[in-house]
């Protein structure tokens, strides 16, 4: 039996695609023609070949010049080994096409065989095409793109070659041609040692980021940031430039200089808070300075909150009744104890405000009032004195009126009982120093002083003393300290009277049971006095000392203790109308003197009046 290879062989070129056995016709080493010994199917029907014909019948002369024949000679220059060439085009049937072809000997033939290569064309150029819209729109971005191939030894970045760079990264140097494929960053970039740092970390999976500094003459930004990443083998940078980001920043950097200026120079403290959180937002810089407090105290409202003076504190409800209620602003007027111990009155103002993430807070402003609050107080002390100088001036006209009746059947009484004569005189006395009480009150309320004269303290004294200690009782002692070598002072005795009188009777009502009150004088060069801002002339001055051991005054009302009808004790038929002090600041200040206290709770009284020492003083002047 003969096996016939025919059928075999065409069964296996279906599977071979195009190939073709040919003997070549050589005329020295070209092919001029080549016999068709055997092709597969796809080749008879591709290129309109058979099997026993020639290559030339088909195509002519023209098969010098074909791929195949190309093979073939090239095949038969290398013996026994397989050939390609290619990619080559063809048209055939209307339809391009792009192969390779390979041709090994075999004897004195040669297999020629077809590589189509049309589908792996199609797709590098599909690879191709996508790469160059994806640069494309790398191309479009305001950033920076650059590939990067480092250059390396033992897996240390030494340097690296750009690969590719999109259109924004030659945008951002003033070499345009400095990123050009091909160029090492050690030739580019002017922070290397610091990129090399960057490229290792990010060789070693780090996401790398850092802001590069302005570059002069390399670079047209004046502030970017750089992201370096490792993609495989290679290094993707990306730059922001940061130019107009910094350009706002300076803006903004100016506006918060010129709003915290602003803030500073107001003669109020800004407070910012959240309703519910303890935490304030926002202190304005000035706050220090009202508060005396350090910097990092003044974040929270508790620790601001201590301030308050004890007794202002249960006003502080009304505030968190404000909180949860629905008025739009709140205000009121604290007093606040500086950790120095300076006490002031601030006016604390808020209103409510809905912040950028929609939580409800306020805005407080603090002023310091204490100044004007004390000039409002002396305003109306000033009022009040006057309203008091008219009352006096209309109740000593009438009691001066009573006194006549009084002095005149007490004179009558004097001549009808004989045997009374030692009260009945006590009683003239008194009626006629009630009579000149009444005149001085009615000299005080038209603006005409009295009579003064030379007064020696000692002596006046000691005439006077039987009146004070009558006002005392038993368990109260007494002293008087006052010297006898003391110069003069110059004042109406009335006056000195209603002083002394008003002075040991808040005296006598600050000690609760036994006690001492002491009147005392001594010579001064300079004086006090409870206003800060008086004028305080030239001395010498005597100064008479009332003191005593009792409760003390506290200092949220020493201010107040001059004010007319101003009083701490319990208003009662025989105490408490609130008009002795201020008759004593009225009469001592009249004369050009000066009133000056000194007290605390628990450790007594010391008032000090200063009266000026010198010739004769005429108040009216």
């Amino acid at each position: 039996m003969t096996f016939d290879a025919v059928p075999l062989l065409e069964g296996i070129g279906k599977t071979l695609g195009p190939m073709i056995v040919v003997r070549p016709h050589m005329v020295g080493d070209r092919m001029v023609d080549g016999e068709v010994v055997w092709l597969t199917p796809v080749a008879a029907s591709r290129f309109a070949l058979r099997a026993g014909g020639l290559i030339s019948e088909v195509y002519g002369p023209e098969i010098a010049n074909m791929p195949p024949t190309l093979a073939v000679e090239s095949a038969l220059r290398s013996p026994g080994v397989n050939v390609v060439l290619g990619p080559f085009q063809s048209d055939l049937l209307g339809e391009t096409t792009r192969y390779d072809v390979s041709a090994v000997t075999h004897l004195d033939l040669v297999v020629v065989k077809f590589l189509d290569r049309s589908e792996a064309h199609r797709e590098r150029l599909r690879t191709e095409a996508s790469q160059q819209q994806f640069r494309d729109m790398l191309d479009g971005l305001e950033a920076g793109v650059v590939l990067l191939t480092p250059h390396l030894e033992d897996d240390v970045i030494t340097d690296a070659e750009i690969v590719w760079a999109n259109a924004a990264s030659h945008r951002m140097w003033t070499d345009e041609n400095g990123l050009l494929p091909g160029t090492r960053v050690s030739a580019v970039y002017f922070d290397q040692a610091e990129w090399l740092d960057a490229a290792n970390r990010a060789w070693a999976g780090e996401s790398v980021t850092r802001v590069l500094p302005a570059a002069p003459g390399a670079a047209i930004w004046t502030a970017a940031t750089e992201v370096l990443s490792r993609v495989g083998d290679s290094l993707l940078e990306f730059t922001h430039d940061r130019s107009k980001d910094q350009q706002l920043l300076g803006q903004l950097a100016e506006a918060d200089h010129r709003f915290a200026a602003l803030i500073d120079d107001l003669p109020l403290t800004v407070f910012v808070g959240e309703f519910g959180k303890d935490h304030l937002t926002f202190v304005s810089p000035n706050a220090a300075a009202l508060l005396g407090l350090a910097p990092h105290r003044m974040r929270r409202i508790s620790d601001l909150l201590t301030l308050v003076h004890p007794d202002d504190r249960p006003s502080l409800e009304a505030m968190g009744d404000w909180i949860g209620g629905g008025r739009a602003e709140y205000a009121a007027d604290w007093r606040i104890i500086r950790p120095d111990g300076r006490e002031l009155i601030g006016a604390f103002q808020a209103v409510r405000r809905v912040g950028p993430t929609g939580v409800e807070g306020f805005i407080a402003l603090v002023s310091d009032v204490t100044e004007s609050r004390r000039l409002l107080e002396q305003i109306e002390a000033g009022e009040r004195l006057q309203a008091m100088g008219r009352a006096a001036g209309y109740i000593a006209h009438d009691f001066n009126n009573l006194l006549m009746i009084v002095s005149g059947h007490l004179d009558r009484a004097l001549q009808l009982a004989p045997q009374a004569v030692a009260p009945l005189t006590t009683a003239a006395k008194a009626a006629a120093r009630a009579g000149d009480l009444a005149q001085n009150m009615l000299a005080f309320a038209r603006g005409r002083p009295g009579a003064p004269r030379q007064v020696h303290l000692h002596e006046f004294l000691t005439h006077f003393e039987p009146i004070i200690k009558g006002t005392f009782s038993p368990e109260t002692t007494y002293l008087n300290c006052v010297p006898d070598d003391l110069p003069p002072v110059f004042a109406d005795i009335t006056h000195l009277e209603q002083v002394l009188l008003n002075l040991v009777t808040n005296a006598r009502d600050a000690i609760q049971r036994d006690g001492t009150v002491t009147v005392s004088a001594a010579l001064a060069d300079t004086a006090q006095c409870h206003l800060p801002d008086d004028s305080i002339g030239a001395g010498p001055f005597v100064a008479i000392i009332v003191t005593d051991d009792g409760n003390g005054i506290p200092s949220s009302i020493q201010r107040r203790v001059w004010e007319p009808y101003f009083s701490s004790k319990q208003q009662t038929r025989d105490h408490g109308t609130g008009l002795g002090l201020s008759t004593v600041h009225g009469i001592v200040h009249q004369y050009g003197g000066h009133v000056h206290l000194e007290s605390a709770p628990g450790k007594g009284t010391r008032i000090t009046c200063y009266l000026p020492v010198g010739q004769f003083f005429d108040p009216s002047i």
